[in-house]
């Protein structure tokens, strides 16, 4: 059994391919200064799923933090953004 630590996205517009490792998703966390992340394709290949890379890092976060700000490139309808409330999730969420 592999046990490994992923953190994905998954959403209903088509995600860029990675496959040239030529795009990358930022990260906000707060008020925090927003960071790229690199990320990798689903084996898949459905675009509506990518995995963040340094997924231990994300998940760091998000414990410590309020609030997340997500922007990803999509196919057909450029870069778009995501906010999350962490609030709520990481008072009933253990990692």
């Amino acid at each position: 059994l592999n046990k490994k630590t992923e953190v994905l996205l998954s959403s209903n517009y088509l995600f860029r391919s990675n496959l040239g490792d030529n795009f990358r998703v930022r990260l906000k966390f707060d008020d925090s200064k927003p960071y790229s992340n690199g990320y990798n394709d689903s084996n898949s290949l459905d675009q509506e799923t990518i995995f963040l890379r340094h997924p231990q890092k994300i998940i760091n976060l998000i414990k410590d933090s309020e609030s997340l700000v997500i922007e990803y490139p999509s196919i057909t309808n450029g870069n778009l953004r995501a906010l999350f409330s962490l609030h709520d999730y990481n008072s009933v969420c253990k990692f």
